[in-house]
């Protein structure tokens, strides 16, 4: 059976792919315990970094896509996972933004794609800087998941 529709360029099911592989990682992460912990957190945060990057490469173009770009970070994202992901976050808010003001219909989705984005970005490093504090890593869960939710019609819409 097919999870990605026929016609979804290879980029989209990419980004398809990455997503369910930071939900793998996230998984491992969760489940364990020891010195091993430490081994999965750093995979959950290059997964998350790799799933940026193939973001940025499924909002893009064929005449855009920033292929050097994007396989240098894939290459620096298990070393610099926390800058890899913020810098293509940022990029692709601005892709989406620009878009965002030239289309009416996309503003609320993109505003509320940016804010869950931004507060579970808060979330997911300050989970790192303020572990004492409850709930901090599940509120990074729950906001990404949402964030992730509308990526999709943001997605579409600028490669349309």
């Amino acid at each position: 059976a097919r999870s990605v529709p026929v016609g979804v360029s290879v980029w989209n099911r990419l980004f398809s792919l990455s997503c369910t592989f930071t939900g793998v990682c996230a998984f491992l992460y969760h489940l364990s315990t020891g010195k091993i912990r430490n081994f999965f957190r750093r995979l959950d945060y290059t997964a998350v970094a790799l799933s940026a990057v193939s973001l940025t490469c499924a909002r893009t173009t064929e005449a855009t896509r920033p292929l050097f770009a994007a396989a240098l970070s894939a290459v620096i994202a298990p070393f610099q996972p926390l800058l890899v992901a913020g810098a293509h976050m940022m990029s692709t808010e601005v892709a989406f933004l620009r878009r965002a003001l030239s289309d009416p219909k996309l503003r609320e989705t993109h505003f509320r794609h940016t804010c869950s984005g931004l507060l579970g970005f808060a979330a997911f490093y300050g989970d790192d800087w303020f572990p004492q504090v409850p709930y901090l890593h599940a509120a990074w869960h729950v906001l990404s998941a949402h964030a992730t939710s509308l990526t999709g019609c943001l997605v579409q819409s600028q490669v349309a």
